[in-house]
């Protein structure tokens, strides 16, 4: 039997002590089961486009497990998902208000946290549909006077 695949963690595992990029000697490794036939994946409770330019020189060799679990990414298209039952999330939100804790379902997501991000910051609202940092698109103001 041969190997097919490897999954590893990111955070706490190849991303070790809060560090924010992968070690270079990470991409070689990649490259070199690539070469083997062998597929590298990492998993991780992380958004598709987050690991993807994590993993940027080397995302076309790779397959991204995101979202815990939730979705599966392989060369720019989602070829698995696996989403919780509309009566299991329900069921939980029912739990959580029974213990204090307020919870709410939502049908529209991507709308409903653009719309609440645009109320607080226009710009936070803009990085979260197009997934962009705002500092990206801050520019120096006029000076004001005091």
């Amino acid at each position: 039997m041969s190997i097919k695949m490897i999954c590893s963690d990111l955070d706490g595992t190849l991303l070790q002590y809060g560090r924010k990029t992968l070690e270079p000697e990470v991409f070689t490794l990649i490259e070199q089961l690539a070469d083997r036939g062998i597929l590298f994946c990492p998993a991780s409770g992380r958004q598709y486009t987050s690991q993807k330019k994590l993993f940027a020189p080397v995302a076309d060799r790779c397959a991204f497990l995101c979202e815990n679990g939730g979705v599966l990414y392989k060369e720019d298209v989602c070829i698995g998902k696996t989403p919780m039952p509309r009566a299991l999330a329900e069921e939980i939100a029912r739990d959580l208000n029974d213990c204090g804790i307020e919870s709410v379902l939502s049908q529209t997501i991507q709308r409903d946290a653009l719309m609440k991000f645009s109320v607080v910051s226009p710009m936070a609202a803009c990085g979260i549909y197009h997934d962009i940092q705002v500092r990206g698109m801050q520019v120096p103001g006029q000076p004001r006077e005091d």
